[in-house]
């Protein structure tokens, strides 16, 4: 009869053993449910589905959160969502996690493709072995938690590709998107308004028009201008 010299060692090596059988498990079923949403053909019905990534504005070595949201009028049993940011801005997508919307659902599968910081890449798989849905409405249906650098300065946009979602009533739905844009604003003059980094596309206001055009001598008559109210207060 074979003796045991360690119990304690013995019995460690199982839990672990099970868990990454789990974990190789669990991955696998993320992919065949991404196969499965890929293979439903799309919806001949008007039935579509908007996913939006929001506009934000971050700060120097910032960690918070952003939101995926999704609007739908029927059910969704499985989706993949993929979006794409410049990282060469010192900003991280570190981690996702479940909402409200989506209680019942298994944890995200995530991964981040980094091998070209310049266009980084986001994809999760959101699935439930128990058979829930996201019911209709709007909302947000995960958070991703994102992490600045010390020295983050500029602004990217958050780009969707490779996006589906499903059910088993409508098969695969019609997906419109709306990206969302990252940007940086800095606090280095007290009592001044933060200076944002305007996209170059984009069109500013007349009063943003106006401020930029003023220049260095506007700004520091502005500057002048407030600390001598202050000092007569």
């Amino acid at each position: 009869m074979h003796v045991l010299n360690n119990p304690k060692k013995c019995q460690s090596t199982l839990p672990l053993r099970a868990s990454t059988f789990y974990r190789y498990l669990y991955v696998c079923i993320a992919l065949l449910m991404l196969v499965g949403v890929w293979s439903v053909p799309e919806s001949t019905e008007t039935e579509r589905i908007v996913l939006v990534l929001p506009s934000i504005q971050i700060e120097k070595s910032e960690t918070s959160f952003l939101g995926l949201s999704l609007k739908n009028s029927a059910p969704v049993e499985a989706l993949q969502a993929r979006f794409t940011y410049d990282s060469t801005i010192g900003f991280q997508v570190t981690g996702v996690n479940l909402t409200s919307r989506t209680a019942g659902f298994e944890p995200p599968a995530f991964h981040v493709d980094a091998n070209d910081p310049e266009e980084t890449i986001v994809s999760i798989v959101l699935f439930s072995i128990q058979g829930a849905a996201i019911r209709p409405g709007t909302g947000n249906i995960v958070t991703f938690q994102y992490q600045a650098a010390s020295d983050a300065f500029g602004e990217t946009r958050l780009f969707f590709t490779n996006t589906v979602a499903a059910n088993s009533t409508v098969g695969r739905f019609s997906v419109d998107f709306q990206d969302g844009l990252v940007s940086t604003y800095h606090r280095e003059l007290s009592g001044m308004p933060d200076l944002v980094v305007i996209p170059q596309n984009a069109v500013p206001e007349p009063s943003t028009v106006h401020f930029f055009s003023i220049g260095l001598p506007g700004l520091g008559v502005l500057i002048y201008w407030k600390r001598r109210r202050k000092q007569q207060e």
